[in-house]
């Protein structure tokens, strides 16, 4: 990088220098997206404003985020940062960077919610993006978000503060047999837990491979259920009669988890296909 470039000559260098690492596409997005974190402008200023001359400042910020991206280091996770369902989230690695279908599934939520101020419980809350969303969309509702790590937790009540709203978040470890909630207490239910089992590494970018916790995405071969049985087991006892149960899922095991909700006599089960067409989200009702 030279002293001194223009707004589209640095534009054109980053994409030069982080193409080899990414599809066009989405090399030209992180492009964007840079450029608009780093000089709060949209593609349209760079091309109308292409001669104008970048600072020394923005130049070392750019070059930064440029090696960082070669790393395969996510986009969110440089920037600390990222926008979900209508909301700002901090992001960091402790915490899984929300997915567009976790978006569709708090959507799935909030259409079916009936209640003016129902009790909702986030298993597994991460950053706290579920719990916050539906607070957010639910204003009277009393959410409980939950995980294992009291540093998880610290992302997801600075979330909850960022946002402005108020939701209680506990340590809990869903795996242990011990007894964190009353029985009968929640309306709603909520969990993305991991889900993705050790042979699917293979078929994950490194962004996310390199980046992303891995005791948040990953699940035995030999157990993939692991997490969905012991969810779905204390749902059952802490759901009030005719409460709704909401999991994000692995497509490859949508069959095993329609069973799992119907062993533990779950209701209304629903497998629905997120909007690439993938069985990703489950709804059961507990039967009253």
């Amino acid at each position: 990088m030279s002293e001194t470039m223009t707004v589209k000559e640095l534009f054109n260098d980053m994409l030069s220098q982080i193409t080899p690492f990414y599809q066009k596409r989405e090399a030209q997005s992180l492009a964007y997206l840079t450029f608009k974190q780093v000089f709060g402008f949209d593609k349209y200023y760079i091309y109308q404003n292409s001669g104008t001359e970048v600072n020394r400042h923005h130049l070392d910020r750019v070059n930064k985020i440029i090696h960082s991206l070669k790393m395969h280091k996510p986009i969110q996770y440089i920037f600390g940062e990222t926008e979900f369902y209508n909301i700002r989230i901090k992001v960091n690695e402790h915490t899984l960077i929300p997915r567009p279908e976790t978006e569709e599934m708090i959507d799935w939520i909030i259409r079916s919610n009936e209640k003016e101020e129902p009790e909702i419980l986030d298993i597994g809350t991460g950053s706290g993006c579920i719990a916050i969303a539906l607070k957010k969309a639910i204003p009277k509702a009393g959410v409980t978000g939950c995980d294992i790590d009291k540093t998880i937790l610290e992302t997801a009540s600075q979330n909850s503060k960022l946002n402005q709203v108020l939701i209680r978040f506990i340590i809990c470890d869903i795996l242990k047999q011990q007894k964190y909630f009353s029985p009968e207490k929640f309306d709603l239910v909520v969990s993305n837990p991991p889900y993705v089992t050790e042979k699917e590494k293979e078929q994950m970018n490194p962004n996310v491979l390199l980046w992303e916790p891995h005791s948040a995405l990953f699940v035995p071969d030999d157990d993939p259920m692991k997490f969905y049985k012991k969810i779905i087991s204390e749902a059952k006892k802490i759901l009030k009669p005719g409460g709704s149960l909401f999991l994000e899922i692995n497509e490859n095991h949508s069959r095993e988890i329609y069973q799992l909700l119907s062993s533990f006599q779950f209701g209304n089960i629903e497998i629905r296909k997120d909007l690439s067409g993938k069985y990703r989200m489950a709804k059961g009702v507990k039967n009253k």
